[in-house]
C-alpha cells in the first residue's frame, strides 16, 4: 500500500481520470430511479421484479390479480433546461441509424409482448399544466373519463 504525503479524505478526492464519470452522468439519475423501485418491492406485493436496461431504460413487472402486467419506464434526467410539454414529448429526433422517432413512439413501440403494458416517463424536470394530469397515480379519479367528456386513462 502507498501513500502520498498530503493524504485527503476520500470525500475530497477528486477522480484522476474524468472518461467513467461522463459516461456514468446520464445513468446516475436513472440508477436512482431504479433503486427507488426496488424500494417500492418492500410495500407493494404487486411490484415482482425490476429490469434495468433491458427492453427500456426500466422494465417493471407487476402480478395482478388479472395476470401479469408489464411497465416500460421511459427515464429522463439530463435531457435539456426546460418543463416537459406536449410538444416536447411528441418531437423527432434523428438517430444514428436516421429513423425519427418521439418518445412517446419509442416508448409505445415496446408494447409487443403477451402481457398487459402501461407506459412512464420518470423526469427530473417538472411539466407544464397540460401535463399535469398524467403526474397523478394511475387510478386517480381525475384521470378517469369524467362528466365534461374529457378522457384520461394510461
Amino acid at each position: 500500500m502507498t501513500t502520498s504525503s498530503v493524504a485527503q479524505s476520500i470525500y475530497d478526492l477528486s477522480p484522476s481520470e474524468l472518461g467513467g464519470f461522463e459516461a456514468r452522468k446520464g445513468f446516475a439519475f436513472q440508477d436512482h430511479v431504479a433503486a427507488g423501485f426496488c424500494l417500492d418491492m418492500l410495500d407493494d406485493v404487486t411490484l415482482i421484479e425490476v429490469w434495468c436496461e433491458t427492453l427500456d431504460d426500466i422494465t417493471l413487472i407487476f402480478y395482478m390479480i388479472d395476470g401479469t402486467c408489464v411497465e416500460f419506464v421511459q427515464v429522463k434526467g439530463t435531457e435539456f433546461n426546460q418543463m416537459w410539454t406536449v410538444a416536447r414529448v411528441c418531437h423527432r429526433e434523428t438517430k444514428g441509424n436516421g429513423i425519427s422517432k418521439c418518445i412517446l413512439e419509442r416508448s409505445l413501440a415496446q408494447d409487443r409482448c403477451l402481457e398487459r403494458c402501461r407506459f412512464r416517463m420518470v423526469t427530473a424536470r417538472p411539466v407544464k399544466d397540460e401535463l399535469k394530469v398524467l403526474t397523478l397515480p394511475y387510478n386517480a379519479p381525475d384521470r378517469i373519463k369524467g362528466d365534461t367528456g374529457t378522457f384520461f386513462t394510461y
